[in-house]
């Protein structure tokens, strides 16, 4: 949708293929020829947008192994001829869309290429109702009705959204009426507030990060925000945001802190708690999955192990390999995380004070911006702001997600 609607605010052709149509063709020739052709094709109708989607299925030669390593780092290399080989693409701009740009190989991503790299957020509420209304056509709905419908359908994509309008206009053609409000919001799974108990969980669990991550200095704090309400189907309920510098060098010390503060979460669960819940990993980009892949570079590639060796494991795919391969970096992986969880009670327990006033502001309020935690904090612990960082670039994917 957003290739299309770039081609149209820029009055030029638009055409979409991917690395599956290629392959869909036939043998390698013939999907390289289908490559070659679909380039062609762009630049004989140019000027025109090129979309080449999912293109992380092309894949990244630095994870290519066994028998199909030729095949595939034959793809990769037209790819790259085609982007700015001798025959060149007058006419043609071309955008890749994926969900994992770290699978991508490094050198489609370089200048001259595929060097411009958006994030394309969840629509905001304006923007949902936006969605639903291009997707009704030239169907009227109240401006209530779309405004209800957005409310319903936060954290959903605009994917999510298309699909739900076009499954109720055809429930209303089957009933032989035009479709109303009430069919889409039939169609969308319930939001529910959270239950008490459960945003104390999260609203403890962020504080958790929130205080281990200030009181090492790791960054400063944007945010902590912990949702009232529950989408069915999303595992994020809260998340502290962070203000994270971006330091050319960086020590076995600096990593060892990231690491504590993404167990923050976890030691306040199992400080006011017990024991800790599930929120805290399960997932690609969980706390617990961020901790383990840190501590793993640490001891197999930056060389701040046991040994000074490097190992070349630059995806968590590969991260994952070598621990189940290597006896000796999972015994290093563990002992660090053992080390570092423990390092956070300790400091989780004796901030239990600032945790719990930080807690019981939270479960009142949704989100609460960086200047009132850390007063919070500094007047429960009786201290000054002097641990307060030096500001980085704000990165909203550095969030620490429960």
């Amino acid at each position: 949708m957003f290739a299309s609607a770039l081609a149209r605010s820029c009055g030029v052709n638009f055409t979409a293929t991917s690395s599956a149509q290629w392959q869909s063709k036939g043998h390698l020739g013939d999907m390289l020829k289908a490559m070659r052709s679909s380039f062609r094709l762009a630049e004989f109708e140019g000027p025109t947008i090129l979309l080449i989607d999912e293109i992380d299925s092309i894949g990244d030669r630095a994870t290519f192994t066994g028998s199909n390593a030729d095949y595939n780092t034959e793809v990769v290399n037209a790819m790259l001829e085609l982007l700015d080989g001798a025959e060149g693409r007058r006419g043609v701009v071309v955008i890749g869309a994926t969900n994992y740009p770290e699978k991508v190989d490094a050198a489609l991503r370089r200048p001259g290429r595929l060097d411009r790299h958006y994030a394309l957020e969840l629509p905001d509420l304006d923007t949902r109702a936006q969605i639903v209304g291009l997707h009704l056509g030239g169907i009227k709905i109240e401006d209530d009705d779309l405004l209800s419908i957005a409310r319903a359908t936060v954290g959903r994509s605009g994917a999510d959204l298309k699909q739900y309008v076009v499954d109720a206009m055809r429930f209303a053609r089957r009933q032989r009426r035009p479709v109303m409000a009430a069919d889409i919001l039939a169609r969308v799974p319930p939001v529910k507030p959270l239950e008490s108990e459960e945003r104390r969980t999260a609203c403890v669990h962020e504080s958790g990060h929130a205080i281990v991550g200030l009181e090492l200095a790791v960054a400063d704090i944007n945010l902590v925000a912990v949702a009232k309400q529950k989408v069915a189907g999303q595992s994020m309920q809260g998340y502290v945001q962070w203000n994270i510098p971006s330091p050319s060098f960086r020590n076995r010390q600096s990593y060892l802190d990231k690491i504590t503060m993404l167990l923050g979460g976890i030691a306040a669960e199992r400080t006011f708690f017990g024991e800790h819940f599930d929120g805290a990993g399960g997932f690609v980009g969980s706390d617990l999955q961020i901790a383990t892949d840190l501590a793993t570079l640490i001891v197999a590639a930056f060389g701040m192990g046991d040994t000074l060796a490097y190992t070349h494991a630059p995806t968590p795919e590969l991260l994952q390999r070598l621990r189940e391969n290597d006896p000796d970096v999972r015994y290093q992986v563990e002992r660090v995380l053992s080390e570092q969880l423990a390092r956070a009670c300790e400091i989780v327990a004796r901030n239990r004070t600032g945790i719990e006033r930080l807690v019981l502001n939270l479960e009142d309020r949704e989100v609460m911006p960086g200047d009132e935690v850390r007063t919070i904090l500094a007047h429960a612990t009786g201290t000054s702001e002097k641990r307060k960082p030096r500001r980085g670039k704000r990165d909203p994917r550095r969030a620490s997600p429960l």
